[in-house]
């Protein structure tokens, strides 16, 4: 059996969805390493299509991604 490359991560974030990336954003800048596993491509993730789905937030979900820097980002 071959030896592979394995890299190790403190926290690993599985969806880079809103929800995913609220955490991972909220636990950045504590000294751990951290990877967000998404199967889509990035491009796609900046720049979704319609796909005629919406998203209902609380006011403490808006609250939080206010504190995180990116709510006015996803609106």
């Amino acid at each position: 059996m071959k030896k592979q490359d394995q890299t190790t991560f403190d926290i690993v974030v599985i969806g880079g969805g809103p929800a995913g990336l609220a955490f991972a954003k909220a636990v950045s800048g504590q000294g751990l390493s951290i990877a967000i596993v998404e199967p889509a491509p990035r491009a796609v993730l900046e720049k979704p299509s319609y796909d005629g789905r919406e998203i209902a937030l609380t006011h403490f979900s808006k609250k939080t991604m206010s504190e995180l820097g990116f709510f006015d980002h996803i609106t």
